[in-house]
């Protein structure tokens, strides 16, 4: 049996955030600690630890680990979310294979038939899902385990997973703008460098008059500030940019942005004519 173990993640069961462990029962085989099963139960650890000892010859070597009586090479306790002062203190800290937790489940208060309901959802939702290694959730898991675990290296962590977080936010909003974008041969002669145009430009491209009618149209719809300059909601709908220049920065019309204008405009000139 392989002493081999390590903290994959966190993944939140019934609100509560569980260290993803596997090891220690066999390669690829999952555990879950005394700690974690208080919680999700609503136990009180001491409560637990008790259950398990006073029935500890009910267990046997693939149901059970006393990590403080045996620790493991490599395992620090402190990233399972035990503070110092816990890891001195405590004289076990249990960790349970799915064999284990089922037969401490059966232990526990018969009256209290919400416990199997409970050891359902831990079984289907931590012990039987295979984990995904490397995968764009794995590695949010072990951020979330970074920033579970405090320090600097959760800093650093909160900071990788807002950044993953806002990508995630803004693809499909690059993706939909890229499906949309006219077809750059259409607006041959009015393209710049950079694929954005200038409201003048945008108007000409759609022939309409710049001031007397796209520019009271943008702020009406709420595109356009009273500035002429692009609300957040236009920035944020990839229908404008704000960029600098030498001299200030300026509002610019996307190549998306053509194409929502032209459609919207037709559609609502008259509501706002």
């Amino acid at each position: 049996m392989s002493n081999n173990i390590q903290v994959l993640g966190i993944k939140n069961i019934l609100g509560v955030d569980v260290p993803v462990i596997e090891g220690g029962f066999g390669k690829g085989q999952k555990g879950v600690l005394a700690k974690d099963i208080a919680d999700i139960h609503g136990n009180r650890l001491d409560k637990i630890n008790d259950l398990i000892k006073n029935n500890i010859g009910r267990f046997d070597m693939n149901d059970l680990i006393d990590l403080k009586s045996k620790p493991c090479e490599g395992l620090q306790l402190a990233n399972l979310g035990f503070t110092n002062m816990q890891i001195s203190k405590t004289n076990n800290i249990y960790l349970l294979s799915e064999r284990g937790y089922t037969k401490l489940v059966s232990m526990m208060d018969n009256s209290n038939d919400k416990k199997w309901e409970i050891m359902d959802r831990l079984i289907d939702e931590y012990f039987t899902i295979r984990a995904v290694i490397n995968s764009e959730e794995q590695i949010k898991a072990n951020l979330l385990l970074s920033i579970y675990n405090g320090g600097q290296d959760g800093i650093v962590a909160s900071k990788q997973l807002s950044e993953i977080e806002i990508k995630e936010a803004t693809l499909p909003l690059l993706e939909q703008i890229q499906a949309d974008a006219p077809k750059v041969e259409a607006y041959e002669e009015f393209i710049d460098t950079d694929n954005t145009y200038t409201l003048t430009t945008c108007a000409k491209m759609l022939g309409i008059k710049p001031q007397k009618e796209l520019i009271p149209y943008l702020k009406n719809v709420g595109l356009l500030t009273n500035h002429n300059m692009a609300t957040s909601t236009a920035v944020k709908k990839g229908v404008m940019v704000i960029v600098p220049n030498e001299w200030k920065t300026q509002t610019r019309v996307t190549s998306y942005g053509i194409d929502y204008i032209r459609k919207n405009y037709k559609k609502d000139k008259d509501k706002y004519s």
